[in-house]
């Protein structure tokens, strides 16, 4: 019925709004955190997993 389809789009609606919030919040915090050696160790680390995980689905691809 229209009154539930309303509060399910309320609820999905609220949903969206608190998980935004949460990112803005913790985003702030982790702003404080974060300083120019931890971003090249991240940018490190995510790269070789990307290769690593892209490797494996190459091998996999060929085998």
């Amino acid at each position: 019925s229209a009154h539930e389809f309303f509060w399910f789009f309320f609820a999905v609606l609220g949903t969206v709004l608190l998980t935004d919030v949460g990112k803005v919040y913790l985003a702030h915090r982790l702003r404080k955190m974060v300083t120019l050696q931890w971003q090249r160790v991240m940018h490190v680390v995510v790269g070789v997993a990307l290769i690593v995980f892209g490797a494996r689905m190459i091998v996999k691809m060929l085998a």
